[in-house]
């Protein structure tokens, strides 16, 4: 590992992350100047960490455990929040740089590091924190340490591989995919045949039950929210869509533009050089895992698309292939390898720094049109903190809004109050008490078409204790131009059942 480590300071390596430092630093200040306001991506990873619980809607929990620590760790500061991506990112590179080892030489493994880096998954995933980035670093650690506990007769390496992987999990459920994988990896390991390898697993399995237990028992508790959330995207058929088996012809292509500058760009450049033209003869262990993790594991939707006849949506396993450019490196036979080694790393450095003129582009043209113009968000939710002190002493601590917009309140208001992200609080039962209450303030936050709803909810709970209603006027904030925002607010200082 230190050897590896200290690889990264030879000149080449060296040049190279610094190169994707500065894009990065670039990005952030970007970001910055031109976004005001935090993505709602980023906002609900806030909302799902004050919530304090092993389950929230739509997806596992870690997103939401890092948000909110970052969050207050940060001072709520959307320069600093934004600032996570890029570690997370860059710390990723460096995993996959020294996973690349484990299996190429320095250069070809700076070289696979950099067709993931500037391709388009990679730039999306630097950009903010959600469910797929969260899981940019841990996969390809959780990969390093399945190869070296796989190679390596150590107890410890076992049970930190079970962590690492029930962390994963909680970050996205598509790691269960990397599972399979990483277990038909296994299965193949010549070390199968040994039975300690086995009970050195069954430690692993144990060490990755006891961590996802507490999100189990959640799930069963509050009627599996996540799992509502994703069959009805999964099993959804509309006229507008392709939906079952059939999206699997619109996900595979997808696949490819997503990676056109990355996986497919070096595919193209080596068969140019007609490198996959001789059968390689490497270590069978290393060319067997490469198969399953940098080749099954990001085509493994298609087989569950096909057996149970679900919707594939493009984006999932976008962020899967950060092994395939190792396994198309790795292939190529010995006879092939000057012809490789003479591909410059320079080839994969141009589409990052594109996508970020672009970025400005927008932003410019932002000034002149609505083209990237976000919501006014941090401005309203500290005039509706204003209102609300106007009205009451009692700390807000629940806001019920079908409105993405409303979810902002959890970052920029003072009172950074749980929010339950649609029309009813009862979907959000880990947010109340065992009698469906919430002892601290309530507000329902509706935009003016939400009108009606908001009429609805002073027939169901009665008359709130006051309501006002807030509007921000379209203002610049750095760099950027705001679209104005309108809230109508009924305020329930005193509580409320549900």
């Amino acid at each position: 590992m230190h050897q590896r480590i200290a690889e990264l300071r030879e000149q080449t390596q060296k040049f190279f992350f610094l190169f994707i430092a500065l894009l990065l630093v670039f990005s952030l200040v970007l970001q910055w100047l031109g976004k005001n306001t935090l993505d709602h991506d980023e906002l609900e990873s806030v909302r799902w960490g004050l919530a304090s619980s092993w389950v929230v809607d739509k997806h596992p929990p870690l997103t939401g455990w890092i948000g909110n620590f970052w969050a207050m760790a940060t001072g709520y500061s959307t320069f600093f929040f934004l600032l996570f991506s890029k570690l997370n990112a860059f710390l990723a590179l460096v995993i996959i740089y020294i996973l690349n080892r484990e299996f190429l030489t320095p250069k070809l493994a700076l070289l696979s590091v950099a067709v993931f880096a500037t391709s388009y998954p990679f730039i999306i995933m630097s950009q903010q924190l959600d469910a797929n980035s969260v899981v940019i670093a841990i996969w390809p650690l959780t990969a390093l340490l399945a190869w070296r506990a796989l190679n390596q007769d150590n107890v410890s390496l076992w049970c930190v591989l079970g962590l690492t992987a029930a962390l994963a999990t909680l970050g996205k459920y598509h790691t269960v995919l990397f599972c399979i994988a990483l277990f038909g990896a296994f299965c193949v390991h010549s070390n199968a045949r040994l039975p300690k390898q086995w009970l050195l697993l069954g430690l692993a399995v144990l060490c990755f039950i006891a961590i996802l237990s507490p999100h189990l028992y959640g799930l069963w508790k509050f009627d599996f929210p996540t799992f509502s959330y994703a069959s009805n995207r999964i099993f959804q058929d509309t006229e507008t869509q392709v939906s079952g088996r059939l999206s699997v012809l619109v996900w595979l292509p997808a696949q490819i533009l997503f990676n056109l500058f990355g996986v497919v760009f070096l595919t193209w450049i080596l068969w140019r050089k007609k490198a996959f033209g001789v059968l390689a003869n490497k270590e069978r262990n290393a060319q067997r895992f490469l198969i399953w993790v940098g080749l099954v594991f990001p085509t493994l939707p298609i087989a569950v698309s096909v057996i149970l006849d679900i919707q594939l949506a493009t984006y999932w396993g976008f962020n899967a292939w950060f092994l395939t450019p190792t396994l198309a490196l790795y292939i190529i036979p010995a006879e092939k390898a000057s012809l490789i080694e003479s591909i410059s790393v320079r080839r994969f450095c141009w589409f990052f720094p594109f996508y970020l003129l672009l970025s400005t582009a927008l932003i410019i043209a932002n000034q002149f049109s609505d083209i990237a113009r976000p919501s006014a968000i941090p401005a309203a939710s500290h005039l509706i903190e204003e209102k609300w002190h106007e009205g009451t002493n009692e700390p807000l601590t629940l806001v019920i809004s079908p409105s993405r917009q409303g979810q902002g309140l959890a970052f920029y208001s003072d009172f950074h109050p749980n929010v339950a992200n649609g029309r009813h609080a009862k979907n959000f039962p880990w947010l109340l008490d065992v009698a469906s209450c919430n002892s601290g303030g309530v507000a329902f936050l509706a935009l003016p078409e939400q009108a009606e709803w908001l009429t609805s909810k002073a027939i169901e709970h009665g008359a709130a204790s006051f309501q006002y209603t807030v509007t921000t006027d379209e203002n610049s904030g750095q760099f950027t131009k705001v679209k104005p925002l309108t809230f109508s607010v009924l305020a329930y200082p005193g509580g409320l059942c549900f």
